[in-house]
């Protein structure tokens, strides 16, 4: 804690090297800490602190230049006032913010705090070197004892751990060279093993930021991952040679490999393409008695069918199955969905779709014998294994124990739907797709739903593909860069092939089918494609709160625009192919606009919609109305309110309907108001927005508007915004500090008595959504309910308003 380090230098290990009470220490940084929110707070409160101590040490080095004097007195030989202790954070607290913000994608930023504490350690050796002395040393001029002053300054200093921690991230963020890096800087420190003294003894360390920096295993298969993220297969044998080797190497010294390093070197050998590589390495892993597990199978098996070599040929999947079934026979081995898909993919690669519906059905019957050996309670497996799995570890019998469910069932699907895809066997891909829904609950996921839309465009099965973007905004799966761009790149083409049409008077789309593909094909797909956007950031956003990740202010902002750009891409593509747009596409370019609060380009879609000749509908009218509220700008979504009811068709369609308001346009509107109360400067404008709100209300229940009052009682969020201007403006008027004539409002009955009958509706009385459940809502919806218990307790016979109207 920040207590701790004040009392005691904080070096690599927390302070000084004496042994602690292990009952009475217990670190803040050191306890699991289970809320993202809860762990980014701390790793935030570790940087403000680290930059404060920093400061301070930057400050303590200017004193020293102005006293002119190293050995702790100024020019007359007077004692000076030695800084106040640094509140350094601990190697440990550090560690932990590091481990945060690389799990939160923030890489740059957890290479800022580990600078800061190079910095502060590299200033600490040097204000130390000024402050170092012992006992007393007297006065060259006048001969008096002076007193030396002791180390102070002792700063978090980088450890192994620390490097560990920033090179495992970098390389899950798919920075391996970024981690090649601090790995070659973590060798240049003093303390590293192998910048071992002369005489072969290293100093009395003071602290513990003095200790030899030693590579483990964990460090070591880091670095390892590093390399095969890289397909340097070379430099990971090295290192495995540098561990095996009886003296080490220049980057670890010897340490025994365990089933994460062979697996992690495997790998290595599957990024090179390099199968021959691969079996030697599985080969001398057997050599040294470990025990291979599902990984290993899995990689060897994916290396199988790359290229031409000794041991297997490019167009050969057979050697996948033979180690398939060795891993099963000969090692007891449960094969998982990634290994199947790798079965599969293998079998894709080499053309032969069939051999890829044979390891479908392979992990289909493993299933389902599972299944039924886990309804008879395991008694065959007892039965059958007896005596040969006497004297075996829990591990080895891994196989026998372990339930149905395959990990990655998903990855086995898709690679068998792509497989069929490219041997032009769509039908049967379209239905694997349906039947692995339907019959064995397994979801697809964006690089299924990817790989099927890629192998019916290439069919030109247009109708499908967009059966299968509708499916993906139904389930809020967003489409990946690669599907984003085939889709792109297959509209393009289709409306190319329109245009010829259309000037030449030919049927037929070069390939495509004409039942599939008609006129309409390319606007349907970018129409659907920038709907499934949509769709999918509205899907993240209102996912569970257990599910959904958490974000800033800013970051949240920063989505939206993203989200925006990438529609705006589309609708541009979607021009410059010479489609002319309809009103769902302008519709899902509002959409986007509103999610960001751009009333700048929301406005200009509004008005390339007339220019079209094209007339707004409800949903053109309320996503301006919402953006205009998420911009806080409740004067431009009036605007917007006042021209939905005064606007006169321009096309003079007979099927165009005129907008009549309903709950949602109204929840907008009250929306708006009730942000840019939350803005206002002055607590009389707050008051002013909530007397519009309030007056809003009031005016469908005395008719005077077209929202239906049953379907906007029905709306929570709506009834909740209205409840909350209510309450507001009643505690107002209580502290007479509520004018009616200086809010512009007439109050036709008493806003006490508006918020009474809101809060019996039987619309509150239910689950309130947490989205739009905040803290001041709930305090205005408690204390309404206890003004309707007053009421009630004094007048028993009294019936609300709105309960007679109903």
């Amino acid at each position: 804690s920040s207590s701790s380090s004040s009392s005691r230098p904080a070096g690599r290990g927390g302070g000084r090297m004496k042994p602690r009470n292990k009952k009475r220490f217990a670190p803040s940084a050191g306890r699991a800490v289970k809320d993202d929110g809860e762990r980014m707070r701390r790793a935030e409160d570790v940087e403000s602190r680290m930059l404060l101590a920093l400061e301070g040490m930057k400050s303590a080095m200017k004193s020293i230049a102005v006293s002119g004097s190293s050995d702790g007195g100024d020019e007359r030989g007077n004692v000076v006032v030695a800084p106040p202790p640094l509140i350094f954070p601990s190697v440990r607290e550090c560690n932990a913010a590091l481990a945060t913000l690389g799990d939160a994608g923030e890489l740059l930023r957890a290479l800022r705090l580990f600078g800061k504490m190079r910095k502060a350690a590299s200033l600490a050796s040097i204000l130390n070197a000024n402050f170092v002395s012992s006992g007393k040393s007297s006065n060259t001029s006048t001969g008096t004892p002076r007193t030396q002053r002791t180390p102070r300054f002792y700063p978090p200093a980088p450890t192994l751990v620390t490097y560990s921690t920033l090179m495992s991230r970098a390389v899950h963020l798919g920075k391996a060279r970024v981690a090649l890096r601090l790995w070659k800087l973590m060798k240049t420190q003093s303390e590293f093993f192998t910048n071992q003294p002369n005489n072969g003894k290293w100093p009395n360390p003071q602290t513990v930021s003095q200790l030899p920096i030693i590579p483990d295993v964990k460090a070591a298969n880091i670095l390892m991952n590093a390399y095969a993220k890289l397909g340097d297969y070379e430099s990971a044998l090295d290192l495995m040679g540098q561990m095996t080797s009886e003296n080490g190497g220049c980057d670890v010294p010897p340490i025994a490999p365990n089933l994460v390093t062979w697996n992690t070197l495997v790998d290595a050998c599957h990024r090179a393409d390099d199968l021959s590589a691969a079996l030697d390495v599985f080969d001398a892993l057997k050599s040294a008695k470990v025990r291979p597990d599902a990984r290993t199978y899995t990689s060897l098996i994916s290396t199988v069918a790359r290229r031409s070599g000794p041991r297997g040929g490019a167009m050969d999947p057979s050697l996948a199955f033979v180690l398939l079934e060795e891993m099963r026979d000969q090692y007891r081995i449960r094969p998982n969905g990634m290994t199947y898909c790798a079965l599969i993919d293998v079998c894709g690669r080499c053309g032969r779709s069939d051999l890829a519906l044979k390891g479908l059905r392979m992990m289909l019957r493993q299933k389902e014998e599972e299944e039924r050996a886990s309804q008879r309670g395991g008694s065959d497996h007892n039965a059958e294994g007896g005596n040969r799995r006497r004297g075996r570890s829990h591990h080895q019998d891994h196989y026998h124990h372990q339930p149905h469910a395959l990990l990655n069932e998903v990855g086995a699907w898709t690679a068998a739907m792509d497989a069929c895809g490219k041997a032009g066997r769509v039908d049967t891909a379209l239905k694997l797709f349906s039947v692995m829904r339907s019959k064995f609950g397994v979801r697809p996921n964006t690089v299924t739903c990817g790989c099927l839309t890629d192998a019916l465009l290439r069919a030109g099965r247009t109708a499908e593909t967009l059966d299968v973007l509708r499916y993906m905004k139904e389930e809020g799966i967003e489409p990946s860069e690669v599907m984003y761009t085939s889709l792109m790149t297959s509209a393009g083409r289709m409306a190319k092939m329109e245009r010829k049409d259309r000037r030449h008077g030919e049927g037929g789309f070069g390939g495509m089918n004409d039942e599939d593909l008609d006129a309409g094909a390319a606007i349907e797909v970018y129409t659907e494609l920038m709907s499934s956007l949509l769709h999918a950031s509205k899907s993240s956003f209102n996912a569970p709160k257990h599910k959904k990740r958490r974000v800033s202010k800013q970051q949240g902002q920063a989505d939206s625009n993203a989200l925006l750009l990438r529609v705006f891409l589309v609708f541009q593509e979607m021009r410059a192919a010479g489609v002319q747009p309809d009103l769902a596409c302008y519709n899902s370019l509002l959409r986007a606009c509103s999610r960001a609060g751009d009333i700048d380009r929301m406005a200009d879609v509004m008005k390339r919609i007339v220019a079209d000749g094209l007339d707004p509908n409800d949903i053109s009218w309320r996503e301006t109305i919402k953006g205009a509220a998420r911009a806080g700008r409740s004067d431009i979504a009036e605007r917007y309110w006042d021209d939905a009811l005064s606007y006169e068709s321009r096309s003079r369609s007979e099927d165009y309907v005129p907008w009549k308001p309903n709950a949602l346009a109204f929840e907008a509107l009250a929306d708006a108001y009730m942000r840019e109360a939350a803005l206002a400067p002055s607590h009389s404008e707050k008051l002013q927005l909530y007397a519009k709100i309030v007056s809003m209300y009031e005016d469908v229940l005395g008719g005077m508007s077209e929202v239906d009052i049953f379907e906007l009682h029905e709306n929570q969020r709506a009834m909740l915004m209205v409840l909350r201007a209510a309450v507001s403006l009643e505690l107002a008027h209580d502290r007479n500090a509520f004018d009616s004539a200086e809010v512009g409002t007439t109050r036709s009955r008493s806003t006490r008595e508006l918020a009474t009958d809101i809060v019996s509706l039987e619309s509150l009385q239910q689950q309130l959504s947490p989205t739009f459940a905040d803290a001041k809502t709930m305090k205005a919806l408690a204390l309404a309910k206890v003004w309707a218990q007053h009421d009630e307790d004094e007048e028993p016979e009294r019936l609300s308003n709105l309960a007679f109207m109903k």
